[in-house]
């Protein structure tokens, strides 16, 4: 349903007309006059909110902004280029060229992100691990994922540890490109 209703929004403008753009400044970045924060935008699976957001993105590229994307932004990825779907690499594209355009996208690693550093891709001009501290004009503000909330999810922090494991992040940063398709 929230993929329907991104798609609708950012074809319609709805949500970024020129003079309408939900915006902060942020004064720890470069002087940007206009933040944009996108979650769990879970692309990559449908074509229609891969061109919403690949719009989206353009647009703010025009604009110069600052993205922080807070996690999840395909349904599952391996953050290396080789692994990616074409459909991400559109996304991927876009981001590049915000940042090349004068943008600053920062990206906080979510539960659907894997293999995400500074180093792993040029889509981001910072990766935080979980979350980051934006100075707003009103008080530093944090900004985070939010799936390891909820301590009481014992299942979930396993599943985490486990993933998130040295071994079993220098295993996936091996996989052949065909297998960490697969898997993502």
């Amino acid at each position: 349903m929230h993929h329907a209703c991104f798609a609708s929004a950012v074809r319609d403008r709805a949500v970024f007309g020129a003079d309408d753009v939900a915006c902060c400044p942020d004064t720890d970045t470069s002087g940007r006059d206009r933040t944009w924060i996108l979650a769990d935008a879970h692309a990559g699976t449908e074509s229609a909110v891969d061109d919403a957001l690949v719009d989206l993105l353009e647009f703010g590229a025009r604009l110069r902004v600052e993205l922080i994307i807070l996690g999840d932004l395909f349904a599952g990825w391996l953050g290396r280029r080789s692994f990616a779907t074409s459909s991400q690499r559109r996304v991927l594209d876009a981001l590049v060229a915000l940042r090349e355009r004068g943008g600053y996208v920062r990206f906080v690693v979510g539960n659907r992100d894997y293999l995400v550093t500074d180093e792993t891709l040029d889509a981001f001009d910072r990766v935080h691990d979980g979350f980051v501290f934006v100075r707003f004009p009103a008080a530093p503000t944090l900004l985070l994922h939010g799936h390891g909330i909820d301590a009481r999810d014992r299942g979930y922090a396993r599943w985490h540890r486990l993933s998130r494991h040295p071994t079993v992040t220098r295993l996936l940063a091996r996989l052949p490109s065909l297998a960490g398709l697969a898997l993502a």
